[in-house]
């Protein structure tokens, strides 16, 4: 019979659960597996299982947590795409684990910056809304010279910084000025 904590009986989710305490508790650049099969009992033949290495079992908890809540959206138009994602990343941000994982993502510790790991989730994160651009510009919605990670960023950033750093909230008169100015900024005719 296996030992509790082994691959066998441990799943995918449990170990991603042990993970996101681990990175929210101690954030990403004290982040350590270690700790985590000590405080979780997982044993380290659970991780393997699932993960090639460390750095992309810290990489799936941070996309995959968030990849539950703000996905790609399709509503046919490019309004309707940019105000799904700007609700879903404030209620996301609004939550305790996408609060803590983004205030690590966004606010690093100069003691031990993990950039790499910041770098690699923005990418996946931009790589997985890159359709709802793409679309937009299909549907001569958005420029077609414009780089959609930088489009993303005007869309995102100023939600971090109200929810992050001031603490105002992102209310339905405040996302609608947002993806009015966003699409305004992204036009054809601009």
């Amino acid at each position: 019979m296996d030992e509790p904590g082994t691959d066998s009986d441990v799943t995918r989710e449990q170990i991603l659960a042990a993970a996101l305490d681990e990175v929210t508790d101690w954030g990403i650049e004290r982040f350590s597996v270690e700790n985590l099969l000590a405080r979780s009992g997982i044993d380290r033949t659970a991780i393997a299982a699932h993960w090639l290495d460390d750095e992309e079992l810290l990489l799936d908890v941070l996309l995959d947590w968030p990849g539950r809540t703000v996905g790609p959206p399709d509503t046919g138009s490019l309004a309707g795409d940019l105000a799904i994602l700007v609700m879903a990343m404030a209620a996301y941000i609004d939550s305790q684990p996408g609060r803590r994982i983004q205030r690590a993502l966004v606010i690093p510790n100069h003691s031990g910056m993990r950039i790499d790991i910041r770098q690699k989730v923005w990418l996946r994160r931009a790589s997985m809304m890159q359709g709802v651009f793409a679309r937009a510009v299909a549907r001569n919605e958005m420029r077609p010279d414009l780089d959609s990670r930088i489009v993303l960023q005007m869309l995102m950033a100023p939600i971090n910084m109200r929810l992050l750093l001031t603490y105002e909230p992102v209310d339905e008169e405040y996302r609608r000025t947002l993806v009015d100015m966003v699409c305004r900024a992204v036009a054809p005719d601009n």
